[in-house]
């Protein structure tokens, strides 16, 4: 039986992930791209991963332009392992172009994220959490150039940035800050709207927890 704390921790991943997932889906049907990123599942297959939810893998899988990319983290320049998939929607196969940017010289790592650190007692996966710099580079070249090839195929015109006009940047400017506002709006009213009790719940139970310790 789960706790109440892994019960909120559970029900915060599924409104990140139902974000997600609605923001990608928007994107990808309205000629959009998107690129979703999230641990390779557990061989077992009794452990939870959001690539086995039925919502992945019948829904978001038939998007247009859905694939998944399987790769690991150190040819990336991680210092671990790290076995990650990264799931595309709205863009050509871009299996080969995103696996031709990993590092040649990259050594494969001996060290093990498994556990809770024996000196701060933190989970060793937490030092890791960020992209290193050369696989967040892969991502964005992938993208652009997944983008760049449909551009292409679509006959659009394509045009260098030092070629818009003043109008085209003060658009992209207000673009920007449009969506910057909408994301946050939507994903603060639909975590609060779907998890907010639980948020209520979970200081409470801190709350009786310190003054019982007390």
């Amino acid at each position: 039986m789960l706790s109440l704390r892994e019960l909120c921790q559970l029900d915060t991943g599924s409104a990140l992930m139902l974000s997600n997932i609605k923001s990608e889906v928007s994107i990808a049907v309205q000629g959009g791209a998107s690129m979703m990123e999230h641990p390779v599942p557990h061989s077992n297959e009794e452990y939870a991963s959001t690539w086995r939810t039925s919502l992945q893998q019948t829904f978001c899988e038939s998007a247009p332009g859905s694939q998944k990319l399987n790769f690991q983290q150190w040819k990336f320049g991680a210092d671990v392992i790290k076995p990650t998939t990264l799931r595309l929607m709205g863009l050509p196969h871009m299996a080969m172009h995103f696996h031709a940017l990993a590092q040649p010289d990259a050594k494969r790592p001996s060290c093990q994220l498994a556990g809770v650190d024996a000196i701060d007692g933190k989970f060793k996966t937490a030092r890791d959490k960020e992209y290193p710099a050369h696989l967040c580079k892969a991502m964005i070249d992938t993208l652009l150039a997944g983008l760049a090839i449909r551009v292409r195929r679509q006959v659009f015109a394509e045009r260098d940035l030092s070629q818009l006009e003043e109008r085209d940047f003060a658009w992209l400017q207000a673009v920007t800050e449009a969506s910057k506002r909408a994301v946050k709006a939507d994903f603060c009213r639909t975590t609060n709207q779907m998890f907010g009790s639980c948020t209520d719940q979970c200081k409470t139970a801190q709350g009786i927890s310190l003054a019982a310790a007390e």
